[in-house]
């Protein structure tokens, strides 16, 4: 057992204990499952390709960031995951593609991070080899680091303030994607509203851009006509 270097498991109920001696595997696919406690992971080294999507698990342990050959992690619709502690995914140094819904702070660095935080946005800046970004996120956990973060992938698709999956499941299909959805005074701050111009304006190879809004603010649409 081993000598195994690929498992691929769906729709099982699942005690991540039975695969710690697993020690040379390096993808792991668990989709749909209900796997509770995922900190025995951290055993699995030499993992360099983790998918979790569609799984029941409460929290992404910060023991996982032992994790440290891991170049593809895929979180993406884990209903029941609140929490992803913070200077977690900045120890994921090899990390070249994340896949991850709204699980961030509002903070806007690391120094800011207390016991019990979840990441911050910022810690997307430590992960020099990242290429692909599939992010959801809420407008106010935004940060102005980000638009630089973008300059340097190849693929990347973020949301923003989607509530749901309707855009999200279709973000394979893209290759440079910004959508931003109830686009009100009310919900989007300075902040947001200066990062979706920042990305707008200075990523040359955008694609699309998808703006669901209520009320027009000229001045951002004059910044970004060149899209529509």
């Amino acid at each position: 057992m081993k000598a195994l270097k690929n498992v691929s498991l769906s729709c099982a109920n699942l005690s991540i204990k039975s695969l710690k001696f697993l020690t040379d595997i390096k993808t792991l696919e668990l989709i749909r499952c209900n796997l509770r406690d995922i900190s025995s992971l951290e055993h699995l080294a030499r993992l360099e390709i983790l998918s979790l999507r569609y799984s029941s698990f409460d929290e992404f342990p910060k023991e996982l960031g032992a994790l440290t050959e891991l170049r593809l992690l895929d979180l993406r619709d884990c209903s029941r995951l609140k929490r992803i502690p913070s200077n977690v995914i900045s120890r994921f140094s090899q990390l070249e593609e994340l896949y991850v819904d709204d699980y961030f702070d509002e903070r806007e660095d690391e120094e800011t991070s207390t016991e019990g935080s979840n990441a911050s946005l910022s810690e997307l800046n430590s992960l020099s080899n990242l290429v692909v970004l599939f992010l959801k996120i809420k407008a106010k956990c935004l940060s102005g680091h980000l638009g630089f973060i973008c300059n340097k992938l190849l693929r990347y698709d973020i949301c923003v303030n989607s509530t749901g999956s309707e855009f999200y499941r279709v973000s394979e299909s893209r290759k440079r994607a910004l959508t931003v959805k109830d686009f009100t005074i009310d919900r989007c701050s300075n902040l947001s509203m200066s990062f979706v111009t920042e990305v707008a304006s200075k990523v040359q190879d955008l694609q699309e851009v998808y703006i669901f809004f209520s009320i027009v603010y000229q001045d951002f649409l004059e910044s970004v006509a060149f899209v529509f």
